[in-house]
Order: structure tokens, then C-alpha cells, then sequence
């Protein structure tokens, strides 16, 4: 078992394991959704609001998707910014917490209360619309990226 004096201090390891989760997810995302990648995405995408964008449409990816855009992130924060065992248990519950307000309807969350800067579910409600629409997305017809932290 590690010590203590292995990890980093919590107000180094916590944004920094969320900071490059952000940013991972953000670039992974934005790679799946260029038309060699869409493949790995389009699943996620298959969730609308005409069909099926609730909380639980938030967990709904592909094997490829979780391990690129979710795990590696992930990985990668533990790696750069070694935290200790409840700063990870923070970060997943930060992360999927977020991932799951996103995907909870504007009308029963209402998040307009939130920065500009920060991913909401009504922003995230028109990505699925926009993006569900298309066979295949390009950087020419899709160019918006988002993260899945409010942080």
C-alpha cells in the first residue's frame, strides 16, 4: 500500500484528475466525431429526444467509446496527478454526476443558471438533435465539442 506522501494534495490531485478528464473527454470526443471515428460515437447518438435522451442514455456508449473517452481520461489524471482513494471516489462521483444532468431533460433540471462556458442539458439536448440527424458528421457540419464536468 502506498502512503500517504505518494499522493499529491487533494487541492493539486482533484482538479487536476477532473481537469484532464475534462479535457480528454473533450479531445476524444471531438476525434469520434470526425467521419473515420463516428463509428465509435454514433451509438451514443442513436438517443434523441424524439426517441430516447434520459439519465440513463448518459451510460449508453460503446465498449471503444467508454474505454477512449471515459477510462483513458481517467487513467491518464491518476497517472499525471497521483491521488489518494477518496479524491477518486470525489472524482467519479463529480463526473458521473455530471454526465447524468446532462442528460436529465431541461424541463425537470432547468440548468440556464450555469455559466455560458459550462456544458448544460439543453446544450447537450441540441447536440444530440443536430448530430442524430446526420449519416455521418464531418468537422465541416459538426464542430461543437463538450466536456462532462461543470468544473
Amino acid at each position: 500500500m502506498a502512503s500517504s506522501g505518494d499522493f499529491y494534495p487533494r487541492y493539486v490531485s482533484l482538479p487536476g484528475v477532473l481537469g484532464t478528464q475534462a479535457v480528454g473527454y473533450a479531445c476524444a470526443h471531438a476525434w469520434m466525431h470526425r467521419t473515420e471515428n463516428y463509428w465509435i460515437h454514433k451509438y451514443h447518438h442513436s438517443f434523441s429526444e424524439q426517441s430516447f435522451v434520459r439519465p440513463i442514455s448518459a451510460n449508453s456508449v460503446t465498449v471503444t467509446e467508454f474505454v477512449v473517452a471515459y477510462a483513458l481520461p481517467i487513467v491518464l489524471g491518476t497517472i499525471l496527478f497521483r491521488p489518494d482513494v477518496w479524491t477518486m471516489r470525489v472524482s467519479a462521483c463529480i463526473i458521473s454526476t455530471s454526465n447524468l444532468l446532462i442528460h436529465t431533460p431541461p424541463s425537470i433540471l432547468p440548468m440556464d443558471w450555469l455559466p455560458t462556458w459550462a456544458v448544460t442539458n439543453l446544450k447537450h439536448f441540441h447536440h444530440h438533435e443536430k448530430v442524430s440527424s446526420y449519416t455521418m458528421c464531418t468537422p465541416h457540419t459538426h464542430t461543437h465539442t463538450h466536456t462532462h464536468t461543470f468544473l
